[in-house]
C-alpha cells in the first residue's frame, strides 16, 4: 500500500468529520495563540511586579544604611545577612562580574529596576564568583561610592 493511500484511510471521509476535525485544529491553534499572548503580557506584569520588590529592598537598606550610626553598619550588614539572605558590599573598580542571562525576562525586569532606581543602576549574575541577583546602588546620588546588593535568586522565583 502506498503512503497516498495509507493517508486516504485515515482522513476522515464524511464531510461531518472532516469539519469536526477542521473546528478541532483551529481550536487547538487558537488556544495555542491565546496562551503565547497570555505568557507575553503575564512576563512584563511579573518583571513590574518583581523590580518593584528589588527596588524597594534596595530603598530600604539605602535609607537604613544612610540613617544608622555609622559605628554600627557592620552589625546591620551582618544582621541583614542572617536574616534575610541579602548581602552588601562596597563595589571596586577590579570586582569580577559576570553578567545576567539576556532572556527576556531578565531584560524587561532590568530596564524596569533601572526605571525606578536610575539609569547608573547595574546588575550581575555573580560578583567575585557568589552566585545571585546582584544590584549596585549608591546611598546618595551625587556618591562616589557604590555598593553591590546580592538578592538570592530564590526570593526573585518565589516573588
Amino acid at each position: 500500500m502506498s503512503p497516498k493511500e495509507t493517508l486516504g484511510r485515515l482522513l476522515p471521509r464524511s464531510l461531518l468529520w472532516q469539519t469536526f476535525c477542521l473546528i478541532a485544529l483551529l481550536l487547538i491553534v487558537a488556544l495555542g495563540a491565546w496562551s503565547n499572548i497570555y505568557r507575553h503580557f503575564d512576563e512584563v506584569l511579573r518583571a513590574e511586579s518583581l523590580a518593584q520588590m528589588v527596588a524597594s529592598v534596595v530603598n530600604l537598606t539605602r535609607t537604613a544604611l544612610i540613617n544608622a550610626d555609622p559605628t554600627r553598619r557592620q552589625d546591620l550588614l551582618i544582621e541583614m545577612t542572617a536574616l534575610e539572605g541579602i548581602r552588601i558590599r562596597p563595589a571596586e573598580k577590579d570586582d569580577v562580574l559576570t553578567p545576567l542571562p539576556s532572556s527576556r525576562k531578565m531584560v524587561l525586569l532590568t530596564a524596569e529596576i533601572r526605571r525606578q532606581l536610575g539609569a547608573d543602576t547595574r546588575f550581575a549574575g555573580s560578583w567575585e564568583g557568589s552566585k545571585g541577583f546582584w544590584v549596585s546602588f549608591r546611598l546618595e546620588p551625587e556618591d562616589e561610592d557604590e555598593y553591590w546588593m546580592m538578592l538570592p535568586r530564590e526570593r526573585l522565583v518565589r516573588a
